[in-house]
């Protein structure tokens, strides 16, 4: 996914929020942040996220609390990682060597 998408996807999510809240006089912020939040963290165990070569090899917990604390920043930074790992883009950690 280019950044273009990922920031779109982002906005829209958001914009989609405050409609929500200002139609039903609710906070709905919390529920796309945490709920997109808690995708992720699911996904990212999925997709085997600690076993990749990246700056965002975490684990499924720190995904969560990073998308939660930094959501404008970190989904579409996410949704971009996803995307290249799916392609096969982003290289694998080197398994570690057997005991002698």
């Amino acid at each position: 996914m280019r950044l273009g998408w990922a920031i779109f996807i982002t906005l829209a999510l958001f914009t989609l929020s405050v409609q929500i809240s200002f139609a039903t006089e609710k906070n709905a912020s919390f529920v796309i942040v945490f709920g997109s939040a808690m995708w992720a963290a699911f996904d990212s165990a999925a997709l085997g996220l600690q076993r990749y070569k990246t700056r965002l090899a975490v684990s499924p917990a720190f995904v969560f609390l990073g998308l939660s604390l930094l959501w404008i920043i970190g989904f579409p930074t996410y949704l971009m990682l996803r995307q290249r790992i799916r392609a096969g883009e982003v290289e694998l950690k080197k398994p570690p060597s057997p005991p002698l």
